[in-house]
């Protein structure tokens, strides 16, 4: 293990070592390792870092050692992971980043832990979140912030921090994390990791997320590699079942065909749009047809993503024990959920039409790729804050005018249901990752995993084992 002054790394000479998830599945295919080998491997790991890191908040270590003996067939079977605090597992309690919550153990796995547990996946504990996964930080109240492993002095970016927190650090290699405004890829952005937001209804739906009236939530992984993040998704699409998305496949390398790439910047500082011009020139030189223009989305929907927002955490804060189970106490709500709610309540006539031209946004969206094969932006607005500049202990305004600066071009995927995947890149003057985002059209993952392939191949990013 090495720990420096601001920099924490489990990575170490044991069973698991650099390898990404795709390299442990070879190691356990040629039986050089065993489940229960990468399994305790991973519980020392987490033991080691996790006092400082606080990226998990649930421990499982008991069940995922009984399980490592004769884990569950499938692509991944027998890696270890962490499930993303905002999913039951059965027997395990779900706090959601939140004192509101009565803990009782759920008595099934949510639908997408499923999926995972039927690639082969062997869950080791439940990674922290902030409140409802509201904000762009990992800094629960009740619970104390989730640090940065590049650098504890800054967050790691939310919501999927405590995943993110993780797999960077050299804990697992891949976890669960879910996004309804960016939060797989802001996370993965701040802590270096590869992170696919995939097309609305390529993984299960986020259990519950059928009442809102735009389906924002998606389900998916963060990974340190390409080809870990393409394999996640191939396995996915082995299960038995109707497939109604353009196949995804088996994608190994990078793909032939020169793309028309539209470059985005507008939004951003300094640091991060110098990271997608860098970007867009590599790519440039790589033969793709590159084309600068402005923000091609109206501010109007931004706005409205916020009112549905709002709405999330009105629903909350106002039907907690429909979400969450009976002794769900809404006085003990942080000050940003009540606030959130508050304000919905004032803007609540702005809803419906606001969520009209919402559903409506899907098609603007798909026109845009009519004429561009891909988008490509910076994945924040700045690099990775300093852990209490997103903090929902700060004043209302303050907080919700941070969020939105910080991730200006993540939530038009959530809206459309599109794909997009963050890259890691550059690192900012403080030494902290750097991300640029493709996104591409509805069910075209393919294509965005093989530009990303060559991304990866032409960029020259350093994990934290490599430092």
């Amino acid at each position: 293990m090495t720990t420096t002054t601001n920099t924490i790394s489990a990575f170490t000479d044991d069973c698991l070592s650099n390898y990404d998830t795709v390299g442990l599945v070879e190691q356990l295919n040629a039986r050089q390792v065993s489940s229960e080998e990468l399994v305790n491997a991973a519980i020392i790991r987490a033991e080691k870092v996790n006092p400082e890191l606080n990226a998990i908040v649930v421990k499982a270590y008991k069940e995922a050692q009984s399980e490592s003996k004769c884990p569950r067939s499938g692509a991944f079977s027998g890696v270890p992971t962490f499930v993303k605090d905002s999913d039951d597992v059965e027997g395990l309690v779900t706090v959601v980043g939140s004192a509101a919550i009565k803990l009782s153990k759920a008595k099934k796995d949510s639908s997408f832990v499923k999926q995972l547990r039927q690639v082969g996946l062997v869950n080791i504990g439940k990674s922290a979140m902030p409140e409802f996964g509201l904000t762009g930080s990992t800094e629960a109240l009740s619970l104390g912030p989730t640090l940065n492993p590049w650098n504890i002095d800054y967050t790691p970016g939310g919501s999927s921090g405590g995943a993110t927190a993780l797999v960077a650090s050299g804990v697992v290699s891949i976890a669960h994390a879910n996004d309804g405004a960016g939060s797989i890829r802001i996370p993965a952005s701040c802590c270096g990791l590869v992170g696919l937001k995939p097309t609305r209804g390529r993984t299960a739906l986020v259990d519950g997320s059928r009442v809102l009236p735009v389906n924002i939530l998606h389900q998916g992984v963060v990974t340190r590699t390409v080809r870990d993040t393409a394999a996640f998704y191939e396995a996915l699409e082995q299960r038995p079942g109707k497939q109604t998305l353009p196949a995804i496949g088996r994608v190994s390398s990078p793909g032939k065909k020169r793309i028309k790439v539209a470059l985005v910047t507008d939004g951003a500082d300094h640091e991060c749009s110098l990271a997608a011009e860098e970007a867009a020139r590599l790519l440039g030189n790589a033969g793709h047809n590159i084309e600068a223009i402005p923000l091609p989305f109206a501010k109007q929907v931004s706005d409205d993503f916020f009112i549905l927002w709002r709405l999330m955490a009105f629903g909350f804060q106002r039907f907690g024990s429909f979400f969450f189970g009976k002794g769900f106490d809404g006085n003990k709500t942080e000050p940003f959920t009540k606030n959130l709610n508050q304000d919905f309540t004032k803007q609540f006539l702005k809803a419906p039409l606001a969520f009209r031209r919402l559903k409506k946004f899907s098609q603007e969206y798909a026109q845009f790729f009519t004429e561009y094969d891909c988008l490509l932006t910076p994945t924040l607005g700045h690099a990775p804050p300093k852990v209490g500049h997103l903090s929902t202990a700060e004043p209302y305004d303050v907080c919700l005018d941070r969020i939105r600066k910080f991730f200006p071009y993540t939530p038009y995927q959530n809206i459309s249901g599109a794909p997009a995947i963050t890259m890691p890149f550059m690192t900012s003057n403080a030494g902290l990752p750097i991300g640029v985002q493709f996104a591409g059209a509805w069910g075209q993952e393919k294509q965005l995993l093989e530009l990303a392939y060559e991304f990866e191949e032409i960029s020259n990013w350093k994990h934290l084992f490599e430092r």
